[in-house]
């Protein structure tokens, strides 16, 4: 039985996992809250499924020794809920190093004034977390928590250290695949100007047991992901590919052409050769762009949200063929030239600098402001016009 976050676990949840969960890598039962004398396991137990694939805890529900399935759903009294909450929430704050970055409580009535309390810890993207009590490293797995060994230990700091630098690693790769061998790309894009989108989630990437992209060829869950709405989206296809699964135009014989590329670590590729399929003299309208970097946004959240994928994502923003193109500002465009306030882009392959979300559940248009405010710059103007002076997205005007 599996949850898609803390808060649609429900009573009848609970009750479902007596006599039918066991324990494993991301569930234990404990009957009784953890005592002073406790702490310590306790920040083990927290750490250990940090430092793994996260999972929950779950304090009010017996487990049989024999077995190790739950056994009942007992709960705690309700009225010592909120202050054992704080309590133990104080002491993964003030004993985990580093601090936890996903971690929630919740309180789940179970009736007869008692109440379940879950705990949840996500996987991390700053593991290894040491406890702090004895400065050991735990790690969960199918038969509980484990010390974690010297090598163990080293290839997880490593990986840790390393994986800024292979991420754009990547994004690099594949800008100067596109634009050098566009034969070895999945479905190669015939104008010669692009717009390239990476979404990249650090706690798949590069690893192929996080996440089952296979799911997609299951015709219920990709229907129930939208498409992403390019300009001048002529229809669509998909299917899976060596590399994982990739949506695609569907008329390949039009020069209106992307695609969207599921790597097999979640890793998302959007290439667009039809966002600057209206321009005109090299000048673009900056509401084309942005639409497209919106929508397409929306398009991997809603993805990443039916593959369960919650935790950090890092974006990129490329653009191929667009070194002498303008930003279109209507009739404002000959006072901008004439006042000396108006160039191009003026590089091929145009890298933007990344942006990472802690996680994708809020809007694009926020965390894309950066990028977009780069774009502006990129072409002589100071600040994105599309944004108000509160931040908001309006659109250019």
């Amino acid at each position: 039985m599996s949850f898609e976050t803390i808060d649609d676990i429900t009573l009848d949840d609970l009750l479902g996992l007596v006599d039918v969960a066991p324990e494993d890598k991301w569930r234990e039962f404990k009957r009784v809250l953890p005592g002073k004398d406790d702490s310590a396991e306790f920040v083990a137990d927290a750490t250990a499924f940090a430092n793994a694939e996260g999972g929950y805890i779950f304090y009010g529900i017996a487990e049989n020794p024999k077995t190790h399935f739950a056994s009942a759903a007992l709960g705690i009294p309700s009225a010592d809920v909120a202050k054992e909450q704080m309590r133990l929430e104080n002491i993964l704050r003030d004993h985990v190093r580093p601090r936890l970055p996903f971690c929630r409580m919740r309180p789940i009535d179970v009736g007869d004034d008692k109440s379940v309390l879950v705990l949840w810890v996500g996987r991390s993207h700053l593991a290894p977390h040491q406890n702090a009590y004895n400065w050991q490293v735990f790690i969960r797995n199918s038969a509980g928590k484990n010390a974690m060994e010297i090598t163990e230990l080293s290839d997880m700091i490593t990986r840790r250290e390393s994986l800024p630098s292979r991420i754009r690693q990547f994004r690099q790769s594949r800008v100067h695949l596109i634009m050098n061998t566009p034969e070895e790309m999945p479905s190669p894009v015939a104008r010669d100007k692009k717009l390239i989108m990476h979404y990249i989630p650090e706690e798949s990437f590069g690893r192929f047991d996080v996440v089952d992209v296979g799911q997609f060829n299951d015709p219920a869950f990709r229907g129930n992901i939208v498409v992403p709405p390019l300009q001048n989206l002529a229809g669509f296809s998909y299917r899976a590919n060596i590399d994982g699964y990739m949506y695609m135009n569907g008329m390949a014989a039009t020069e209106h052409q992307w695609y969207a590329q599921f790597f097999n670590d979640a890793t998302v590729e959007l290439v667009s050769g039809t966002t600057f399929s209206n321009e005109k003299d090299n000048l673009f309208h900056p509401n084309w762009v942005e639409s497209d970097l919106f929508q397409s946004y929306r398009f991997v959240q809603d993805a990443y949200r039916k593959l369960k994928l919650n935790g950090r994502v890092t974006i990129f923003v490329s653009l191929v063929g667009m070194r002498d193109a303008e930003i279109y500002l209507g009739g404002q465009i000959q006072k901008l030239m004439f006042t000396g306030h108006h160039s191009s882009i003026g590089r091929d392959p145009a890298l933007f600098n990344e942006v990472t979300v802690a996680s994708m559940e809020e809007e694009g248009a926020h965390f894309l402001r950066p990028i977009v405010q780069q774009l502006w710059r990129a072409c002589g103007y100071g600040s994105a016009a599309s944004y108000n002076a509160e931040g908001e997205y309006i659109g250019y005007r």
